[in-house]
Order: C-alpha cells, then sequence, then structure tokens
C-alpha cells in the first residue's frame, strides 16, 4: 500500500508548479510558528525587531521564491529549515549579507563554488554552470554560520584575493584560505543534505 504524500510535501511540489495559492498556503499555515521559533532564539536587541509575523511572512516569500525546488520530506523539517533560514535572514537584515542576497538574486556568476566543492569535498552536482546549482549553493549558504558565509562570498561573488579577505576577517593571508577551503567543504555537505531532505542529520552531524 502505498504511503500518503505529507501535506508540505504536496504543497510545495503544487508551489513548484507554478500554483500561487500552494505557497501563499504554505506562508499561511507556518509563518506564526516559525516567527515564534525565530523570536525565542534572537537575542534581545533584534527581538525587539520581530513585532510582527509580517516580518517572517516576507523573509519565508523570499526564500521560498528564489530557492531550487526543493522538497520537504514532512512538516517538521519544512519548519526546522525555515526557522534557520529566516533567522540567519533578520539576523544580517542590516549588515553584510542583506545587500549580497539582493545582488545574488541577479548574478549568476558565482556558480564556481559548487564546482570547488565538488573537487575538495565530493560534491554531489559537478553541473556547476546551471542555474540550479546556484540556486541550491544560495540556500545552502544560509545554513552556515556567518563567517563561513561571509568567506564564501567575499571569495566567489566579490573575488576578493585571500589576503583581501584576511583583512576583512581578521585572518592571515593562509588563514584565510584554509577559512574558505572548510567553508565550501561544508556547503557541499548542506547541499547534499538540502538534495535528501536529509539537512537536519547533516545539522547535528557537522
Amino acid at each position: 500500500m502505498t504511503p500518503p504524500v505529507d501535506l508540505t510535501t504536496a504543497m510545495l511540489t503544487r508551489w513548484h508548479a507554478g500554483d500561487q495559492e500552494a505557497l501563499h498556503e504554505l506562508i499561511d499555515r507556518d509563518a506564526s510558528w516559525v516567527h515564534q521559533q525565530v523570536r525565542r532564539r534572537l537575542g534581545n536587541e533584534l527581538r525587539q525587531k520581530l513585532d510582527s509575523v509580517d516580518v517572517v511572512q516576507d523573509a519565508m516569500l523570499e526564500v521560498l521564491r528564489y530557492a531550487p525546488r526543493f522538497v520537504a520530506p514532512d512538516q517538521p523539517r519544512f519548519r526546522a529549515l525555515m526557522v534557520k533560514v529566516v533567522e540567519n535572514i533578520l539576523r544580517d537584515r542590516h549588515a553584510f549579507f542583506h545587500a549580497r542576497r539582493r545582488s545574488m538574486s541577479r548574478d549568476a556568476g558565482a556558480e564556481g563554488a559548487l564546482a570547488i566543492a565538488a573537487d575538495s569535498a565530493d560534491s554531489p552536482s559537478r553541473e556547476a554552470a546551471s542555474n540550479e546549482e546556484t540556486q541550491w549553493m544560495r540556500l545552502g549558504l544560509e545554513l552556515l554560520d556567518p563567517d563561513d558565509r561571509r568567506a564564501v562570498v567575499l571569495r566567489q561573488w566579490d573575488e576578493l584575493g585571500f589576503a583581501e579577505i584576511g583583512e576583512r576577517m581578521g585572518l592571515t593571508e593562509n588563514g584565510a584560505r584554509m577559512k574558505f577551503q572548510r567553508a565550501v567543504a561544508k556547503l557541499a555537505r548542506k547541499v547534499s543534505a538540502l538534495r535528501t531532505g536529509s539537512w537536519l542529520e547533516d545539522e547535528t552531524s557537522s
């Protein structure tokens, strides 16, 4: 007997097929829950800026519209992913990554990070030129720690040398190179976990 399709999976599948109503159903169903979880995780200063669920709804819309066509296997994992990504977006709202997200959504010139990830961390994908691969990388970036995200963005989008990256991050040139290489390896694992729907397991083992 074929098991029933999880409602979350069904709604994401409908959204990927162009059903706008499914997108709004997802937001309406989970935004309040995500808002409560993110608010609990944020510090006092940021928590004061999260007085409305509308902020979370906007962040979820941003994620679902630019993300690749991922299908979460169930509601708990979809919610957990949204909490992690929305939290990072809100933490970065007035910082380094906010402007980068906007430029990254328009720029297809940084696919090389997945190519590097493929060579250095046995990434499951080696077709770095495709737009879908770039979208997977962007979503995976949201699951990295801030310093790891910064290292990848400075190298791949801003195309800075390791000496300058080190100056900006308070590292030596060699330290910046190692930081980037480790961050890309983590990124490859995040992308792999996102593709298979096992990202929570990946979180606990990384």
